[in-house]
């Protein structure tokens, strides 16, 4: 057994090396989330003409998916901290051709938006790492206009989730692992409901939802074979940077137990894992 790990997943420097990574691995990271980001943009009803904030919006695949729904009458801010991941946005929007959207650069808990400016703050995951919650969306509600909405998609516990489960099941194994901090900043950060409506309501927001999401993705990406989607796993998501720190006897052992939980979930599309999300909503 190694040293102790933590089995926090935190908040990270998504500024800087996490979104470099997201960036490297841009095309797995989208294919295994796109169910949900797909699933979240049809739930958002768009409207031709409405005025969109993309809330982390990372390299833009949401973002692009609104504009075209809102049209060339409408608009669509993509917003994230990483300085790589909205250049990379742009570019893309750029090639697509849709003028109707640009992205910025910023902290969505701390920038000053446009007062009203905006029919619907949309979010697929990237809300869930506000170092205070309470003050950012807070922030947010700000921007939204009288009659806007709020849309966001958030992981639901790790228990409802195979992808993350298994991981962890495996990793335990061979690292002894801190018990989590509940509601720290990371991707689970609002695997609690009733967490999620206190922040909104204290926020000022109104006829707060929470709606499970539930379906099947892919690790990283249809196609994948259980060790690549391993690799994938051990080589872009938080949870790699502790397999990185054991003894190369640990590293191999996780890979290979990882590989052998993807295995049994492997199907002709890929890694078939369930999965499971918060769709919330509210109005301000």
């Amino acid at each position: 057994m190694s040293e102790k790990a933590s089995e926090n997943i935190k908040a990270e420097d998504w500024a800087g090396e996490m979104g470099e990574r997201w960036l490297a691995h841009v095309d797995k990271f989208e294919g295994m989330i796109a169910p949900v980001g797909d699933a979240l943009v049809a739930t958002a009803n768009v409207k031709p003409g409405e005025r969109i904030l993309d809330v982390g919006c990372g390299a833009g695949a949401t973002t692009l998916a609104l504009a075209r729904e809102t049209g060339p009458t409408g608009r669509v801010i993509g917003l994230d901290i990483s300085p790589a991941l909205t250049k990379a946005a742009t570019k893309r929007a750029e090639k697509a051709g849709l003028s109707n959207t640009s992205f910025i650069t910023g902290d969505a808990g701390t920038k000053t938006l446009e007062k009203g400016g905006y029919d619907l703050l949309f979010s697929r995951f990237g809300v869930m790492f506000f170092e205070d919650p309470y003050a950012a969306f807070a922030n947010l509600r700000s921007g939204l206009s009288d009659n806007g909405r709020v849309l966001f998609a958030c992981w639901a516990s790790p228990m409802m989730n195979e992808w993350i489960l298994d991981v962890m099941q495996c990793v335990t194994r061979h690292v002894e692992m801190e018990p989590p901090t509940p509601r720290a900043p990371g991707p689970f950060a609002f695997a609690e409901p009733d967490y999620v409506e206190d922040i909104l309501t204290k926020a000022g927001f109104s006829d707060v939802k929470v709606d499970p999401w539930s379906g099947t993705q892919y690790i990283g990406g249809k196609g994948m074979r259980a060790k690549e989607a391993a690799e994938f796993v051990l080589n872009a998501l938080s949870i790699g940077d502790m397999a990185r720190k054991q003894p190369p006897e640990v590293q191999a052992a996780l890979l290979r137990d990882i590989t052998e939980a993807f295995a049994a979930k492997e199907t002709p599309e890929g890694v078939a894992m369930k999965a499971t999300a918060w769709f919330v909503s509210a109005k301000p």
